[in-house]
Order: structure tokens, then sequence, then C-alpha cells
């Protein structure tokens, strides 16, 4: 039999790096576009920016087997 490791297992439906990049996706919808023809929400830009950096920071954490915890701080 093989050894049975007793690590965290990172194997979400949908990985967080996905939902990282489908939030800076919309980030970039809600900003003007280059000829400012667009009413820029740069309120909700921001928002989107915002969880798109933490998501592929936990992705990062998660897939490298480390805790994503306020109280062990170690992937930042």
């Amino acid at each position: 039999m093989g050894e049975v490791r007793a690590r965290h297992v990172y194997d979400p439906a949908v990985r967080l790096d996905e939902k990282a990049r489908e939030n800076l996706e919309a980030a970039a919808r809600l900003l003007p576009d280059e000829y400012g023809q667009l009413d820029a929400l740069s309120n909700a830009a921001a928002s989107r920016a915002y969880y798109a950096v933490y998501q592929a920071v936990a992705d990062l954490a998660l897939r490298d087997a480390r805790s994503f915890t306020n109280d062990q701080k170690g992937y930042y």
C-alpha cells in the first residue's frame, strides 16, 4: 500500500486563480475604455481587483499546502 500523506489536499471544483482572472477581467470592463466611452464604475472595479489579488494569494498558499488563516501568516 502507498503512504497516505496528511498534508492539505487542494482540489477545489473552481480554482481560485481562475476566479482571480475572472475578477480582473470584470474590473477591466468596469473601467472606461481608451476613448472614455464607458461610464466608469471605479469603486466596483477596485473591489473586483482587490478580490482578484486576494484569490491569487490564497490560490498560491493553498497549492503550497500552507494554511490560509489569520494565525499563520507565512503566505505574505
